[in-house]
């Protein structure tokens, strides 16, 4: 069976490998941590430590952002986040080398400042695009992904 819209171009990011095990062991240290106090807290600390637990497991193995086109829609997704966008509404897209961080402590997969939604798990080179009324960067590891899908957008 095929879709009524085949996908044109899909692109995923997953973090640094440094970072999906820092970060899914951190989590993991909590989860211990809050395992340990089950003797005093009960319930809620097991809980607390199954969540950290599970939240480590899957940040170290299927944390990631993507970007699905189709003829018609962007499909952007991100952990707890997804926007689609209409294609003829993508504008003024442009390939720009980046740092691969996310201003503030926290580099959460998406950010949102003023009118940018910044996708990003790590990365050298973002694509950015304006649709909607809003500007939006996607940030990808490999320059070449980077610049594939500049031109499917423009495409």
């Amino acid at each position: 069976m095929t879709s009524a819209h085949p996908t044109v171009l899909l692109c995923r990011q997953r973090p640094p490998r440094w970072l999906r095990r820092g970060g899914g062991v951190l989590l993991l240290l909590v989860a211990a941590g809050l395992a340990a106090g089950t003797a005093t807290a009960g319930l809620p600390a097991l809980l607390g430590a199954g969540f950290f637990a599970l939240a480590g497991i899957w940040w170290a193995f299927a944390a990631r952002i993507s970007a699905r086109l189709d003829a018609h829609t962007l499909t952007l997704a991100a952990p707890l986040w997804r926007r689609r966008l209409p294609r003829e509404q993508i504008s003024q897209v442009r390939v720009e080398p980046d740092s691969g961080l996310n201003p503030g402590l926290l580099n959460w997969p998406v950010l949102r400042t003023g009118g940018l939604i910044r996708l990003n798990m790590g990365g050298r080179t973002a694509v950015s695009f304006s649709a909607g009324g809003r500007r939006y960067q996607f940030v990808l590891d490999r320059p070449q992904l980077a610049r594939q899908l500049a031109q499917a957008l423009r495409g």
